[in-house]
């Protein structure tokens, strides 16, 4: 018996992305779709907390390591930011507040996100 065993490179040469390219292409695939589907400004805007966090949205495997050395906490900016605060987010901190942890002040704006969201978000959004 033979057996072949295939790198994820494969399936380059059938159309699909590197693992490494991932996000880059996403990236652009949202950048052709129609915004009115509430789903496409949500994926943009994750993607868009991804790429200013990180830098780049060229190394898929290193953003998601990268985002569980971060666990459960609050990933802050360590820049200007474009993107919107995720409803999870302001929920999560929200629900910090009413159990009475300290998350800084009430008042300041919410920067950051929590990545737990991220990693595992999906699109709930229907028209």
């Amino acid at each position: 018996m033979t057996v072949y065993v295939l790198g994820a490179g494969a399936s380059f040469s059938a159309g699909y992305p590197l693992a490494s390219k991932l996000l880059d292409g996403l990236s652009a695939l949202l950048d052709r779709c129609d915004p009115s589907p509430l789903w496409v400004p949500w994926a943009r805007n994750r993607i868009v907390q991804v790429r200013e966090t990180f830098g780049s949205l060229d190394d898929f495997e290193g953003i998601l390591g990268r985002l569980e050395e971060y666990g459960q906490k609050r990933i802050t900016p360590t820049g200007t930011t474009t993107y919107h605060q995720d409803q999870k987010d302001l929920l999560h901190d929200f629900s910090e507040r009413l159990q009475g942890v300290d998350c800084g002040d009430a008042d300041a704006p919410a920067e950051g996100f929590y990545p737990q969201y991220l990693r595992s978000d999906k699109a709930v959004y229907k028209r």
